[in-house]
């Protein structure tokens, strides 16, 4: 880590894609290439800014201790947010690396990534939360007010409801939450010229049950949210994590309970997106997610007790 006055720079490519809440671009500066991400404009609250600063404990452990992530950048007075005129930026010096697709995280991968997640769990930033913070509960006015405003929502109620369901009663297995990743998938891995993995957007962290959340990341690396499960991935993912020091300690369904939290609340947002956003393209493409998700609900709820085989 180390802190950067950046000279005379230009902004030479375009905006990164890939971000529905940030937006990144890469800046060529004098003293390197770096990427430069600009926060979504409700971070500017002084609560939720104190809150997303609280992540940084995280991040800057991880790269102490050699985790596989970007390089943070600090500003000259020590801060770990830049604020601009557009509002606050993180920067982080830029990565070179492929982004990987779904299919594309391997055996080897899924084992290293397994005991990445073990790792983070081991620095033990602790987080006193209780059960029902770290795992909500919706409302069933506030679902039909979202499929009012929502077609592709119409219907779900139901599936909502088994959702719920399944995340109350995860709230009896949740033990001491600790500081974790918060999004630890495909989309925030780039894989390095040398075929090493590289962990990005650190700054996602969150409290969570460590089961729940080596559970979760196991199933999305694995497949559950899609098409085409890959069991093989959970099993090497929960082997790696295993191996070291992490303990999932039964098969046990309600162990999802934080991953359907994550897709309840990813829903919410590309909801709120989808009828709000400011241009067209990206309403289109929050509606085309959702519905893509509502379909997918139903069969993940029905997996459940098969996937969690997949721990032991």
């Amino acid at each position: 880590m180390r802190s950067v006055r950046a000279g005379p720079a230009a902004f030479t490519r375009p905006r990164r894609h890939g971000g529905f809440t940030h937006r990144t671009w890469r800046l060529q500066a004098k003293g390197g290439t770096y990427a430069v991400k600009l926060l979504h404009q409700h971070w500017r609250e002084p609560e939720r800014r104190r809150e997303y600063e609280g992540t940084f404990e995280l991040e800057r452990r991880a790269v102490t201790a050699g985790l596989p992530a970007a390089e943070p950048v600090i500003a000259p007075d020590g801060s770990w947010l830049v604020d601009l005129s557009q509002g606050p930026v993180r920067v982080h010096r830029w990565v070179d690396g492929v982004r990987l697709r779904d299919s594309q995280v391997g055996i080897d991968e899924a084992r290293r990534l397994g005991g990445v997640l073990a790792a983070i769990h081991g620095l033990d930033i602790r987080r006193e939360v209780a059960a029902a913070a770290l795992l909500p509960l919706w409302t069933p006015s506030s679902w039909n007010r979202y499929a009012l405003e929502l077609p592709e929502l119409r219907g779900l109620r139901p599936t909502m409801e088994r959702l719920r369901d399944v995340v109350a009663a995860g709230r009896s297995l949740v033990g001491q939450p600790v500081l974790s990743h918060g999004d630890l998938n495909v989309k925030n891995l780039l894989r390095w010229p040398d075929g090493g993995l590289v962990l990005l957007d650190w700054d996602s962290a969150e409290p969570a049950d460590t089961a729940m959340d080596a559970a979760g990341a196991a199933a999305g690396l694995g497949g559950l949210g899609g098409s085409a499960p890959r069991p093989a991935v959970v099993r090497a993912f929960v082997r790696g994590y295993r191996d070291g020091g992490g303990e999932l300690a039964k098969a046990d369904y309600r162990v999802f309970a934080g991953l359907l939290n994550g897709l309840h609340g990813w829903l919410y947002a590309l909801y709120r997106r989808a009828v709000s956003a400011p241009t067209a393209a990206e309403r289109a493409r929050s509606r085309r997610l959702a519905g893509q998700l509502a379909r997918r609900l139903p069969f993940i709820l029905d997996s459940l007790d098969s996937w969690a085989l997949l721990l032991v």
